[in-house]
């Protein structure tokens, strides 16, 4: 009996020795591996102060960055509100890497030498009113002013309108509507105005004549940033002396490449006209699609792109 009650003591022993055994092995396999350590290189900033007038948009054209990074850098949640005084940290460095850019065929349309190009009313010409403005331009939210002057420096007709911004040139199209008495000399300013102080900046200022009475001249057809085929194909209506109208084509500088006319309304009666001029391009080309009646009355340029024959825009 007491060997008996021995030997269970033992195996019971050996049973218990057994079982932590295995429970330290379960625990030691359990546990994970240490986990390497990551750490994150600090991004270059410098700060800066916000100034009345500025928006994240324009501090972040100025730097070289984007809206969505100083966004991020700053833990701004609306892009739109920020304050004067305000501190911001600002990138120093790229935060990724700038590829090499492919080079590529200058578009017809390619970017001016500013920010604005003034590509009708003409510069000495005659005008009635409404004065049709039409352009080429990249600005700040993308706004274009307009005002018209007269001889005294007054102005007499204003508004604005939107052409490219910060994804690119584009072109804006607008008019003016005046009053005047008699014949005079005026004075059509086009500009942006400067989201850091407010000032009037890449201004555009051409000498024109204005006259009482309505404009002569709308061109229906090609319109503004249109893509066109030899022959091109001009239409509209008009109120000229002896009815002639003078059509062209021109490059962008205002060289005449054809020029023609046709035939509309006289004596205070508007008519349609229509008519079309031909010229080959071996490639897209920027053209300059004119109308006007006798002393450049009225002249209107219309920004199209001319494509060759054979091409997808012209089979």
């Amino acid at each position: 009996m007491i060997r008996m009650s021995r030997l269970l003591t033992s195996m019971a022993a050996l049973l218990l020795g057994m079982f932590l055994f295995g429970a330290g092995q379960a625990t030691a396999t359990a546990a994970p591996p240490a986990s390497p350590v990551f750490t994150q290189q600090a991004q270059e900033t410098t700060t800066y102060v916000v100034q009345r007038g500025d928006t994240l948009f324009s501090i972040a054209r100025r730097f070289g960055t984007t809206v969505a990074e100083l966004s991020r850098l700053n833990g701004i949640t609306n892009p739109n509100l920020i304050r004067v005084g305000q501190r911001l940290r600002i990138p120093t460095r790229p935060t990724t890497p700038t590829p090499t850019p492919t080079p590529t065929p200058a578009a017809p349309w390619s970017p001016p030498s500013d920010q604005i190009e003034v590509l009708s009313p003409v510069a000495e010409a005659v005008y009635r009113s409404p004065i049709e403005v039409i352009g080429f331009s990249q600005t700040f939210e993308a706004q274009v002013n307009l005002r018209l002057r007269d001889e005294a420096g007054e102005p007499i007709a204003e508004r604005f309108t939107m052409g490219g911004a910060g994804d690119g040139f584009d072109f804006f199209q607008s008019s003016l509507r005046f009053v005047t008495d008699r014949r005079q000399n005026a004075t059509l300013e086009v500009f942006e105005i400067s989201a850091k102080d407010g000032s009037e900046i890449h201004k555009v200022t051409i000498p024109l004549v204005i006259l009482p009475g309505q404009r002569s001249i709308d061109i229906d057809w090609p319109t503004v940033g249109a893509n066109v085929c030899s022959p091109v194909s001009i239409s509209g209506y008009s109120d000229t002396f002896e009815a002639n109208v003078i059509v062209s084509l021109r490059q962008r500088d205002g060289t005449i490449l054809v020029e023609d006319f046709a035939m509309g309304g006289t004596l205070n009666f508007y008519q349609w006209f229509n008519t079309s001029l031909s010229h080959t391009v071996s490639a897209p080309q920027a053209i300059l699609v004119g109308a006007e009646g006798e002393e450049a009355g009225d002249a209107t340029r219309i920004p199209v792109t001319l494509y060759p024959a054979g091409s997808a825009q012209c089979p």
